[in-house]
């Protein structure tokens, strides 16, 4: 994979406007497409930590035709399907339905489909021989508001490690926050734990830009902390047409009131569907210190088990900004011992 092994750390990004065959695009529109990259739908492999003197490439969108007067149904799929070719990671997802039943009628003209996905390597990686069976607490019927006894412990691959990592209690937000550098120098992820097994909410009601940066503000070195962090992949999609109605961007998406003019030269179009996609990826997987011993278990180390949902954020330090941010309710896939290294599989009888 281009630009992982340097950086250890990759994104895949896509973003692509589906229309119907009649919506005509004017000339200068499809100009401005062409003047990205070549192929903008595969992935964009992150900078590595050595200097690169060559210009970054820029990202467009891409544009697709489709017939969905005579193939509403079959189109669709095709949309679904030109978005796990350019985002892989959206394979191992499940039926995550970015293009959703009646989402794409005979009447639709315009579709914008956006996709992310980010995975990488932790700068230490977590010993393949300490990853077993643990322990995640789900809500018991998936719905938000339960209280602790109300949620149902799970199996699940958890990993362990014993290190040095940042650490800070954010009593305002009542959670506990550590944070896992990848092998990117500049990429680390932040996990924000909740006190108990129904502080989510609560935590991201209360959480806001000002609370979440004094919370990183205060991460301190910790010497002696056992993690423990369930293997998982996640998925998460948005109807960007409620969001964007919600802050009163609702004419795009009103034919006879919405003005295109500058993209299309057909008249009466409006923007059918929006959706945006998101794929998260944790493992074990990272580089090997070879100059020193890993740390040994004592009695005084400080416990941080991922046992319950929890928030998480994926940053960027330079510049300063946030990636990806997220929340962790139920953990996929559930155990299974051919999920397990190979090193940790018990040997057949």
């Amino acid at each position: 994979m281009q630009g992982d092994a340097k950086s250890g750390f990759t994104t895949y990004y896509d973003c692509c406007l589906h229309r119907e065959r009649g919506v005509v695009l004017k000339t200068e529109f499809e100009a401005m497409l062409e003047t990205g990259q070549a192929s903008p739908s595969r992935q964009q492999p992150e900078e590595s930590n050595t200097e690169n003197t060559a210009p970054p490439r820029r990202r467009r969108m891409r544009c697709r035709e489709h017939d969905s007067v005579n193939d509403s149904l079959d189109q669709r799929w095709k949309m679904e399907a030109q978005l796990t070719e350019a985002v892989p990671m959206l394979k191992g997802c499940g039926s995550y339905e970015c293009v959703p039943c009646g989402s794409v009628g005979e009447n639709a003209s315009m579709v914008l489909l956006c996709a992310l996905g980010v995975k990488g390597r932790w700068r230490r990686r977590f010993d393949p021989s300490q990853v077993r069976e643990g322990v995640f607490y789900e809500p018991a019927d998936g719905e938000q508001g339960c209280t602790d006894d109300q949620f149902c412990p799970r199996p699940v691959v958890m990993m362990h490690q014993i290190g040095c990592f940042r650490m800070a209690d954010c009593g305002e937000l009542e959670a506990t926050a550590l944070e896992l550098p990848y092998k990117h120098a500049r990429r680390t992820l932040i996990i924000l734990l909740p006190h108990g097994r129904d502080g989510l909410d609560a935590l991201e009601a209360r959480m806001t830009a000002a609370t979440l940066a004094e919370c990183i503000k205060n991460l301190k070195r910790r010497p002696d902390v056992g993690v423990s962090l369930p293997k998982f992949h996640m998925h998460s999609v948005v109807d960007l047409a409620a969001s964007l109605s919600s802050m009163g961007v609702d004419a795009l998406f009103q034919k006879g009131v919405a003005d295109l003019s500058g993209m299309c030269s057909s008249e009466g179009v409006a923007l059918s569907s929006a959706r945006h996609v998101a794929a998260f990826r944790v493992s074990w997987k990272g580089r090997i210190s070879r100059k020193e011993a890993p740390p040994q278990p004592s009695t005084e180390c400080e416990k941080f088990t991922v046992d319950r949902p929890f928030l998480f954020l994926v940053r960027c330090k330079r510049p300063n900004a946030v990636i990806l941010l997220g929340s962790v309710r139920k953990i996929k896939p559930h155990f299974q011992p051919g999920l397990l290294p190979k090193s940790s599989r018990a040997p057949a009888v």
